[in-house]
């Protein structure tokens, strides 16, 4: 019999995986479930994710357990799209089942059932990476190494089959008692075979997609490489490489930071870095990660664990690391330029700028705070109207709504596959939408925590949402479109034309504007949602966007970590940016009464008087970047947000 813990542990660890806890058997009340081609018996769902749904099975033909994993084709897509998708899930299906290597999982077949694509699997009793990273805490690093060895044995196999992954992340890595697995090769591509694949689609996570897949090119074996790397680093560090409040911020600094150094990984953080180089070509190849990871798991590091030369120090062979490097510091030194010619063009005489002397700036002390245990981390979150209920948008697609009084997690709310990017609660506290990586609105009520409804905005990962102050619409923003909803109906009202700016932020204002933040501008959209005016060009694309309560200031950060103020009349007026932020500003917030701004800084949260423009004080909440900071109502507590934990803080 399953105790609650290890329910509880397989709700919250299966994402698109194979997985079933250790002491589950076959249930035989279910002899009336549904068979699947004749043969596979389902028993109970164990997984969702952005691509499908993952059953505990039986095959009645053969009487074992195994997997079955139903391939999503999104209703979206038109007829000619749907069948080319069907065909695509089929031969990726297959493909995965031409490995055989202990270390990836085994496929035993594919079906068709009702028009849809199976994949039957074979059944992994065990816990996943993520799962045992969160829950006991990050790995030793021999631990670690084990398990890279195991992996990258296995994306070898696949690599020679001409099979590349593009999905491994620890969600996907699953340790048994005597076995460690890679799996989820459901999204898997046949190297060379382009008849079958969108152009421009990226899958995957988002935090541990390669660079150059985030930029729109085309899968590598060395790819996954990268992704493994970055699931090493997460597996002794406890948290990701990069982060981000969404999947484009998540992307830019992908492509632009360096992650934090690895100071756990001891002897593996030279692996680590070897496979999380930027360039395919400098980075560590499968036959190098694993005799390095062999040499560290024997005892006998060779020379090139502790000489490898540095990322900016490495030789290429060839010519294409060379050139790539070089455009990457063109493209450094260009971005330089625009940033010294946006600061003659705001000062004339080449000054530096006027500023008020700065007072000292106060560390705030320890007042009482509370981490929200069980909570996932949190990049997305929002206190209900009351101020009764934190809902947490976790990196696992769960929902979870945490109470104020009680200080507890009361519900999880399942549904979303991939990490969650945005919540938001109607004005009246009746309805929670929730949006992420895999394109879908979903509206929960709030007196039965059920959900009632959703909508596939068929325009990729949705970035951001934001009720108008009536709550009679929705607003939501992907990479490229702004689209309005009926709350109620959850029809589409309109979609706002955005040219080529690309889309990262929007939110409402109390007079029913909507402010929508890019990468180019920040445009306010009049309250009948039928003009726009520019309100600013941003030099960076905007990372975070608040409305003050009074409508009065518009606040944004952008991925340069510049923060600045805006007021909303006619004419617009840009105050002075607050001065003394740095690192990657992620989120912002305005206290209700509006006289103050949280702002994140890498690892911080600064406090701003809105009337002066200077800080305040200054938290730390210990918890590695943040990724998300809300007022509560009464504007005396403020909830902090990692993809590694929450904390609520008394300010």
């Amino acid at each position: 019999m399953r105790t609650g813990v290890e329910d509880h542990d397989r709700l919250n660890t299966v994402r698109n995986t194979m997985f079933w806890p250790s002491g589950a058997g076959y249930r035989h009340d279910v002899v009336d479930s549904p068979l699947i081609a004749g043969q596979y018996r389902l028993v109970e769902e164990i997984g969702r994710g952005g691509f499908g749904v993952v059953w505990h099975a039986r095959d009645e033909r053969l009487d074992r357990d195994v997997a079955a994993k139903q391939l999503f084709l999104p209703m979206y897509l038109t007829g000619d799209q749907r069948r080319e998708r069907y065909q695509r899930s089929m031969r990726e299906a297959r493909s995965a089942a031409r490995l055989d290597h202990p270390g990836a999982v085994r496929v035993y077949d594919v079906v068709e059932h009702d028009g849809c694509p199976w994949i039957i699997m074979e059944l992994i009793t065990g816990r996943s990476l993520d799962s045992i990273a969160k829950t006991d805490g990050p790995l030793d690093p021999r631990r670690a190494a084990e398990i890279g060895l195991t992996i990258v044995q296995a994306l070898q196999a696949a690599h020679e089959a001409r099979v590349i992954h593009r999905d491994v992340k620890p969600a996907n890595v699953l340790i048994g008692d005597s076995r460690v697995v890679l799996t989820d090769f459901g999204i898997a591509l046949i190297e060379g075979d382009t008849s079958l694949t969108e152009t421009g689609l990226v899958m995957g996570a988002p935090a541990y997609t390669s660079p150059e897949r985030a930029r729109g090119d085309a899968a590598l074996p060395a790819s996954d490489l990268w992704s493994l790397g970055a699931t090493l680093y997460y597996a002794v560090e406890g948290h990701r490489p990069f982060t981000g409040p969404n999947a484009n911020a998540v992307f830019h600094s992908i492509l632009t930071d360096d992650p934090p150094p690895a100071r756990h990984a001891g002897a593996l953080g030279v692996v680590i870095e070897g496979l999380l180089r930027k360039d395919p070509g400098d980075r560590l190849t499968a036959t190098e990660t694993a005799d390095l990871l062999t040499e560290i798991l024997n005892g006998t590091p060779s020379e090139q664990l502790t000489t490898r030369p540095p990322r900016d120090t490495m030789q290429v062979a060839g010519k294409g690391g060379r050139s790539r490097r070089r455009a990457l510091a063109l493209a450094a030194s260009l971005a330089g330029l625009i940033v010294v010619s946006a600061l003659l063009w705001a000062h004339p005489s080449g000054g530096s700028p006027r500023r008020k002397p700065t007072p000292p700036v106060t560390q705030s002390p320890s007042p009482p705070v509370v981490t929200v245990p069980g909570s996932d981390g949190g990049s997305a979150l929002a206190f209900s109207p009351d101020g009764k209920t934190l809902a947490i948008g976790g990196s696992d697609g769960d929902l979870r709504l945490w109470s104020v009084p009680d200080r507890q997690i009361i519900t999880h709310l399942k549904g979303h596959g991939y990490q969650i990017f945005a919540t938001a609660f109607s004005p009246d506290g009746s309805t929670l939408a929730s949006a992420g990586y895999d394109g879908r609105i979903l509206f929960w009520r709030m007196t039965d925590r059920t959900r009632i409804g959703e909508v596939d905005t068929g325009a990729g990962s949705t970035t951001s949402l934001s009720f108008s102050p009536n709550g009679k619409l929705l607003a939501s923003s992907s990479d490229d479109s702004v689209m309005i909803w009926n709350a109620a109906t959850r029809a589409r009202v309109r979609s706002v034309p955005v040219g080529s700016n690309r889309i990262t932020k929007i939110v409402f204002g109390p007079d029913g504007s909507l402010a929508i933040g890019g990468t180019s501008t920040i445009r306010l959209l009049s309250k009948d949602l039928t003009s726009q005016r520019k309100v600013a060009t941003s030099y960076a694309a905007i990372s975070s966007m608040a409305m003050s309560p009074n409508g009065r200031l518009l606040a944004c950060a952008d991925a340069s970590g510049e923060v600045r103020l805006w007021t909303t009349g006619d004419p617009l007026r840009a105050l002075p940016k607050l001065v003394g932020n740095g690192g990657n500003v992620n989120a912002i917030a305005f206290s209700p009464d509006g006289t103050k701004l949280a702002t994140t800084d890498g690892e911080a949260v600064n406090l701003w008087s809105t009337a002066t423009q200077r800080k305040i004080s200054r938290i730390s909440p210990g918890i590695g970047e943040l990724d998300a900071v809300r007022f509560d109502p009464t504007g005396r507590l403020l909830a902090i947000g990692s993809d590694s934990a929450v904390r609520v803080w008394t300010v």
